[in-house]
């Protein structure tokens, strides 16, 4: 072969070798450019499910708490209409016994009194016998 073949065949061979290089370099970049769009759509995608699946558990997460919170404000009013009853069951056992109180203190009053008129009533007898007997000082 002579230098001028030779020279063609290396021409040929480095246009064919661009040319291929060309090509594989486009489909690189067209397949690369492909796998970037479908990673990024499932990427989206996986997020958007994500995000979905996140606020329903949120919605959810807010219905248990509205349902626990009713239930813990239902057990409240029953303790709260409980203690209401305690008090007035508290403050009709104080009001009897503050009657009973007074009603004690009357008794006592009435007793002594009659307890003292009678002493008084013994000391003036005492006080005449002792004047019928000359004992009187």
């Amino acid at each position: 072969m002579d230098a001028e073949s030779l020279k063609q065949i290396r021409e040929i061979v480095g246009e064919a070798t661009h040319s291929l290089r060309q090509e594989f370099q486009e489909d690189l970049t067209a397949a690369t450019q492909a796998l970037r769009q479908e990673f990024h759509q499932d990427l989206t995608a996986a997020t958007q499910a994500l995000r979905q699946e996140f606020q329903e558990g949120i919605e959810e997460a807010k219905r248990h708490a509205s349902v626990l919170f009713e239930s813990v404000q239902h057990k409240l009013d029953l303790v709260i209409e409980g203690q209401q009853s305690l008090r007035e069951q508290i403050d009709e056992i104080r009001s009897g016994m503050e009657r009973e109180s007074q009603e004690t203190r009357a008794l006592v009053r009435l007793s002594y009194q009659q307890l003292h008129q009678r002493v008084e009533a013994l000391e003036r007898r005492v006080e005449i016998i002792e004047r019928h007997l000359g004992l009187s000082s």
